[in-house]
């Protein structure tokens, strides 16, 4: 087992080489998470009940980006009378709202 080390990376070819990884995501979307699934390398993450701690942790951090962003989330996009989902990926304070988008 070894740690991949968040500053100096790793490269792919090393990445590919594990029979595995596990996961502890500190974010909802890392890109690392989006390699190692197009590596084919089977990946072990935390539960659904962990992940919603997770989707906590990223929330509060969006929370904060938020405030100075002008960026119209909520609003219907041209051509559609309503949002394709029943929730907006970035409106995570309810727990409705979090479960729903850790399905995907």
């Amino acid at each position: 087992h070894s740690f991949v080390n968040q500053i100096a990376g790793m490269p792919f070819g090393d990445m590919a080489a594990y029979r595995g990884a596990i996961m502890l995501p500190w974010d909802l979307n890392l890109v690392m998470f989006h390699d190692l699934y197009a590596m084919n390398l089977p990946i072990f993450l935390p539960d659904r009940e962990g992940l919603h701690h997770v989707a906590l942790a990223y929330f509060a951090r969006f929370q904060k980006s938020l405030a100075t962003s002008n960026m119209p989330f909520k609003e219907a996009m041209p051509g559609r009378d309503t949002p394709p989902h029943p929730f907006s990926p970035f409106d995570l304070e309810y727990v409705e709202a979090r479960d729903y988008w850790l399905g995907f």
